[in-house]
């Protein structure tokens, strides 16, 4: 949605482009989340207004309109809000992490990220089904930026609503040591065998992931020409899908310890998704609603992995500062996309937006390979202490 509103604002392929490369770019300022709360503490004030921040700066884009009409201004304003928004997102996200699984018995852990991910992607689609009908109705009348402004205020009220009850929630003490320098935060996590082998999975799925999903909306709306409501349609199939993954992947994989098989379905899955849109041309849309459900399954399944392995195998010292590791090395590895971008200001943008497709199924397969090589056994990810 973020994408149609930036197509609404008037802002050109590669100014969309730009503002979706630094969006993931942006990840390697992780790199200060550590050091930074490490020395104001990580009390609830921080966390939380550190949070309200990140919402407040997105949310910010919607008065974009009345501030100018100038397109190129408008274009500079969108991306340095969605660059503040982002930067704050992720100096938040590892103390915010770690506070929820001190919260979570490792038991519930599964549980909670299935029922998270399902109930925020429910909301979203049921919002995103019931409004773009009247979206596709009007787009390019003052009543398409209506719905556009419900849209994003809604989400901002789900987001004051999580900031409240984390307000009114037992904050435990922080794990990590304190004074944790920035050498320290891109090295120390490094050290550790198994933390260090999932980092470089991570860094490698989301280079690859980020890389076919960065101009994923823009092609559907741009080229194969699809309305806000089917997109929405397509986005309540994903979170069907991520629903049964959740269970799924948490009884046949997650309860065994048996993640081998969580990534290797997963990845396939998504691999699967980008293949099919980078060969498969405008017949793609024969087969999107089989692709949507792939996607929810399979990114689901990798949510749950992530979400639950990296603070597993981190040292108990350095369990935000793993996160904010990980952050750091994907940001930097991103500065490729950048690069990626540039590939935009000529030629034919659809024929090179589905190349970058095939190269990210390319990515996800050689990610597969680096499994199959670095997890041997059952891959139960037993911390190195």
């Amino acid at each position: 949605m973020i994408v149609g509103y930036a197509l609404f604002l008037g802002l050109s392929e590669f100014a969309v482009g730009l503002f979706l490369s630094l969006r993931v770019v942006l990840m390697f300022t992780a790199v200060f989340s550590a050091p930074l709360f490490s020395r104001i503490g990580q009390s609830k004030l921080a966390v939380l207004t550190t949070a309200s921040l990140y919402r407040l700066s997105a949310f910010a884009i919607i008065l974009i309109p009345f501030m100018t009409d100038d397109v190129t201004l408008r274009a500079v304003i969108f991306c340095v809000c969605i660059s503040l928004s982002t930067v704050f997102a992720h100096l938040n996200y590892a103390p915010m992490v770690n506070w929820r699984m001190q919260l979570l018995k490792p038991d519930d852990q599964k549980r909670f990220f299935a029922q998270k991910n399902f109930v925020v992607l429910l909301i979203s689609a049921v919002l995103n089904l019931t409004l773009s009908h009247f979206l596709d109705q009007n787009i390019g009348t003052d009543f398409a930026y209506t719905m556009f402004a419900i849209i994003l205020s809604t989400i901002v009220l789900v987001a004051v609503l999580e900031i409240t009850f984390r307000s009114i929630t037992h904050k435990p003490q922080a794990t990590d040591k304190s004074s944790i320098t920035i050498k320290e935060t891109i090295t120390a996590p490094m050290k550790n065998r198994e933390t260090r082998k999932v980092i470089i999975l991570q860094v490698m799925f989301h280079f690859f992931m980020n890389l076919g999903t960065m101009y994923l909306a823009f092609y559907q709306i741009q080229y194969l020409e699809m309305s806000y409501l089917f997109i929405a349609i397509l986005l309540l199939i994903s979170t069907i899908a991520g629903m049964l993954g959740g269970f799924f992947f948490g009884k046949t994989a997650i309860k065994k310890r048996n993640f081998n098989l969580v990534l290797y379905i997963s990845i396939s899955m998504l691999m699967l998704v980008f293949i099919a849109y980078g060969a498969m041309g405008n017949y793609v849309l024969y087969v999107v609603p089989v692709l949507s459900f792939l996607w929810g399954f399979g990114a689901t399944g990798f949510g749950l992995y992530e979400g639950i392995v990296l603070h597993e195998t981190a040292p108990k010292e350095y369990k935000i500062t793993a996160l904010s590791c990980y952050k750091f090395y994907s940001g930097l590895v991103s500065l490729l996309l950048v690069a990626v971008t540039l590939l935009l200001l000529g030629g034919n943008n659809a024929v090179i937006i589905r190349a970058i497709f095939g190269a990210s199924a390319v990515g996800m397969g050689l990610t597969l390979l680096y499994c199959r090589f670095a997890f041997k056994g059952k891959h139960n990810h037993t911390s190195e202490r």
